[in-house]
């Protein structure tokens, strides 16, 4: 959440925020987001008012950069909406509505890292939502292969056939002429 806030309020041009999709179970992403631009941050404690995921901590953000975050962007709420025609609609509607660029200037925030991985150390697992989506993603490459491979299966019989044809005609017409002479 820290690298998106830093990310969006350093370009004044992004006014719309989408939440979309299905909902993160346990960190409950997108309900966090929600509630730090509707409620903001607890001073001394950094945790987002009023969200109710697993870590909802802003640490690495200044109140200035939350309040930006606020005042800048227009929170839209499709949260565990997936019809992609209406995230589409809603995209459009954004368009239209468009405020024209944040007045003031770009914020430009810079999101501190968790520390290197040290070689040796353990892989974290990845969350089932990005496994699931790699999957799709090699799934369609195996397929586009495969209809690559049948296309040019398919081209060379074609090629076969003419030229198969060909040998037909040009052996048909020779075996004719030397039956006439």
């Amino acid at each position: 959440i820290e690298k998106m806030i830093a990310n969006l309020i350093s370009n004044p041009n992004i006014r719309f925020l989408i939440l979309c999709g299905s909902e993160v179970q346990g960190h409950i992403t997108g309900q966090s987001i929600e509630a730090l631009h509707q409620n903001g941050v607890d001073p001394d404690k950094r945790n987002i008012i009023g969200a109710t995921g697993a870590i909802p901590y802003i640490e690495n953000i200044p109140d200035e950069g939350i309040e930006r975050f606020q005042k800048q962007l227009e929170i839209v709420n499709l949260i565990d909406v997936e019809d992609a025609d209406a995230i589409k609609a809603k995209v459009k509607e954004c368009i239209e509505k468009d405020p024209g660029a944040f007045e003031e200037e770009a914020m430009v925030i810079k999101v501190e890292e968790g520390g290197e991985e040290e070689e040796g150390e353990e892989v974290k697992p990845v969350a089932p939502e990005t496994a699931l989506i790699e999957a799709r993603m090699r799934n369609i490459q195996t397929q586009v292969k495969m209809i690559g491979s049948t296309n040019r299966m398919f081209a060379g019989m074609y090629s076969g056939k003419v030229q198969g044809i060909m040998i037909g005609l040009a052996f048909t017409l020779t075996l004719g002429i030397l039956l006439l002479v």
